[in-house]
């Protein structure tokens, strides 16, 4: 068997569900590790810096996960200085103008995780079949309110950090297209999109809230008279119209959320066909979505 050989730049938090999932595949070989502050994850090589690494290292897959405004320049090093394929943590980019150092033809190596596009839920709803989506309303939570100041160094914004997150369920689902409206002011965010669906055109709306005691994450959508209810918290879902229940999705409950998002993300990222949802023209599109009204109201 061929085994993919990895560097992981950044090991923080979300690197650990990487780690976890990359450990689990007997067909990659974790070469290295990089970051100027954080100790070593394990007993492999450990650098402070990306170019010191891959002057020792032939790496397969280049793996980012740092903070979003250091992504294009550690994408653009790799894809200048390697032949390998880059996997960067979403979202690709917050300024759609570093989208410009990226494109060309070795922008078919770098994919992004969009992950909440393989969550078990939303490939279980993207598979039904009653017709066009005629409305989305989604709700993502999270309980930074209690990491203060830390929250915005961490993670920019609610916009910045779930709005990409929301589009990301909307790209596998329906087509976006606009971001009609943005509002936010400090902890919570409002938005509306306007996708299309088949024939159909409609409007999503969005709230992103940092103000709750736990976190809850979930998407109605509506396909005429039949209503979609998505718990992306819980990883289930159902489907009605009127009381009559249609069908109905459930999880072992024994696979962690980002386990179950990242397993099927890396099956594809490393099959010889990845799904489009990583590859360059979906992260461009939905960089641009999501900066296109990322200034405060």
């Amino acid at each position: 068997m061929e085994r993919t050989r990895v560097g992981l730049v950044g090991v923080g938090t979300i690197a650990r569900t990487h780690l976890a999932v990359l450990a689990e595949r007997s067909d990659v070989d974790l070469l290295f590790t990089v970051d100027p502050v954080a100790t070593a994850p394990g007993p492999r090589p450990h650098y402070p810096d990306l170019p010191t690494a891959l002057a020792s290292h032939r790496p397969d897959l280049v793996v980012i996960a740092t903070p979003a405004d250091s992504h294009a320049d550690l994408a653009a090093l790799v894809l200048a200085d390697t032949d390998a394929r880059v996997l960067v943590e979403k979202p690709l980019v917050l300024d759609p103008a570093s989208l410009d150092r990226l494109r060309g033809p070795d922008s078919s190596r770098l994919f992004t995780a969009h992950h909440f596009a393989f969550s078990p839920e939303v490939r279980w709803a993207a598979s039904l079949s009653f017709g066009p989506v005629t409305a989305v309303t989604s709700a993502f939570c999270d309980p930074y309110v209690l990491k203060g100041e830390q929250a915005f160094t961490s993670y920019v914004s609610p916009w910045a950090d779930s709005g990409i997150n929301q589009l990301t369920v909307l790209a596998r689902l329906v087509e976006p297209v606009a971001v009609t409206s943005l509002a936010q002011e400090g902890l919570h965010a409002w938005a509306t999109v306007a996708y299309r669906s088949g024939d159909t055109s409609g409007e999503a709306r969005l709230r992103v809230d940092w103000r709750t005691g736990a976190s809850s994450k979930s998407t109605a959508l509506s396909c005429g008279e039949v209503e979609i209810r998505l718990d992306h918290t819980a990883m289930t879902g159902f489907a009605f119209r009127g009381g009559d229940l249609l069908a109905s999705f459930g999880t072992d409950g024994r696979t962690p959320r980002k386990i179950a998002h990242y397993r099927p993300l890396y099956d594809s990222l490393l099959s010889a066909t990845p799904d489009p949802v990583l590859g360059f023209d979906v992260a461009a599109a939905l960089t641009g979505l999501h900066a296109s009204a990322r200034t405060p109201s």
